[in-house]
């Protein structure tokens, strides 16, 4: 079992700096909503998400706990390198709070909930 998720684990960080992986949000459909990262190993992930408009394009960071279905806002930027400390939250969530985030926790946790159980 533990091989098991350690080769989960290898075959999915592999894919960890693929191009952007598009996700369909139904609250906000005049923008483009994709995932450009997620680093971090099991249980702490971290994903950054690309939300394009317009007028203009803006970048997300959030942890996510896969064990305890929860997330923490890290952040947002115009550029995806540029992140400010001050802005991170200090406590978590519960992962399902909003229906963005509870679509984020399963595209940044997946692979990783099924194999620790």
């Amino acid at each position: 079992m533990k091989a098991l998720f350690i080769i989960t684990t290898a075959l999915f960080c592999l894919s960890c700096n693929a191009d952007e992986v598009a996700i369909a949000y139904p609250s906000d459909p005049q923008a483009g909503y994709s995932i450009v990262s997620v680093e971090g190993v099991w249980p702490r992930r971290i994903s950054v998400l690309k939300i394009a408009r317009e007028e203009f394009t803006t970048y997300v960071k959030r942890e996510f706990d896969c064990l305890n279905s929860r997330v923490r806002y890290l952040g947002s930027s115009n550029n995806p390198e540029l992140f400010s400390q001050n802005q991170e939250d200090k406590y978590s969530s519960p992962a399902n709070i909003t229906l963005l985030t509870s679509i984020l926790f399963s595209k940044t946790c997946k692979g990783f909930v099924a194999a620790s159980r």
